[in-house]
């Protein structure tokens, strides 16, 4: 009960910022182009600075096996999505890629960092670069249709597969908690804009958007019931059987899980020439919704893992 309010205060928290982009779109202080060099940021330097600066840490063997089961947990939880967006929309690409993949680095990682702090984000760090490389493997082949537009080097050049390969080059050898501040601080400092920014911009996309088409498309709204609440169910009763002694990691984990379509599926839908109008109707229309449906999906989940 207390995590889903306080999950819930910061959503209104991030709603704030959210309403804020929303209406400097509406007024052109910023533009579409501008929104798009400001996601460039988030992906390139904000996001994968909150992934390092979770890592700034002392190692210990309890530390160690903590990423170890949040990993396991990572992939249980992808794996859960992706089948069942794959049987609920196979004959529906667009849909199928945006559905399997939640928003973790715009929404997971500022909420987990809200409500458990920003070292929690050491539990989910490995979730930004499964992600990474399942939406340019199996994501891009499921848009697609064609095993030619998969990228190795895509994987290998991921923001996210770099700053996890740098994060654990500094934790595993134990420099993590003894690094000089004058190197930890300007990561520290960037990674504390993650939230406000990746609200922000995520209401200016909301504003360049056809709010008309993204309320009244039927499929949109199925869409988004399957993100939001089949999947997240689907999670919280897979996860208990995760012992207490991980509570913190399942609950990390939790939160990145129950997020909204992320914006990848809109930039993807584009890239590859599919209807990239629908796919950001999907991601605004889940990203509202999830306003109501995450602190509904965390008090779910507390009553299922008896908390």
């Amino acid at each position: 009960m207390a995590l889903a309010a306080i999950l819930m205060e910061q959503t209104v928290v991030m709603c704030l910022f959210l309403l804020l982009g929303y209406l400097m779109g509406k007024l052109g202080w910023v533009t579409q182009k501008g929104s798009g060099e400001i996601t460039n940021l988030l992906v390139r330097i904000v996001v994968p600075a909150a992934i390092i600066n979770s890592f700034f840490v002392e190692r210990t063997p309890e530390r160690l096996l903590q990423f170890g089961v949040s990993a396991v947990l990572i992939c249980a939880a992808a794996l859960l999505s992706m089948v069942l967006s794959q049987i609920i929309f196979r004959r529906h690409p667009v849909e199928n890629f945006g559905v399997a993949f939640s928003n973790v680095g715009f929404i997971g990682i500022p909420l987990i960092t809200a409500v458990l702090g920003e070292k929690a984000v050491f539990y989910i760090a490995f979730y930004s670069v499964l992600v990474g490389v399942l939406q340019w493997t199996w994501g891009v082949y499921t848009i697609t249709g064609d095993k030619q537009h998969v990228s190795p080097r895509k994987i290998l050049t991921n923001p996210a597969t770099i700053a996890m390969g740098l994060a654990l080059l500094v934790f595993i050898p134990g420099w993590g908690a003894r690094l000089p501040v004058v190197l930890t601080r300007p990561v520290s400092m960037m990674a504390a804009v993650n939230t406000p920014l990746a609200m922000v911009v995520m209401g200016c996309y909301l504003a360049g958007a056809d709010l008309r088409s993204v309320f009244s498309d039927r499929f949109n709204w199925w869409a988004s019931f399957v993100r939001l609440v089949l999947i997240s169910a689907a999670t919280a009763a897979l996860f208990c059987l995760v012992p207490p002694a991980f509570a913190e990691a399942r609950t990390a984990v939790f939160i990145a899980a129950i997020t909204p379509i992320g914006v990848n599926t809109a930039t993807l839908a584009h890239l590859f020439g599919k209807d990239s109008a629908k796919a950001v109707a999907m991601v605004c229309l889940s990203t509202i919704l999830s306003v109501f449906t995450m602190p509904l999906m965390m008090l779910l989940a507390g009553w299922l893992w008896g908390l």
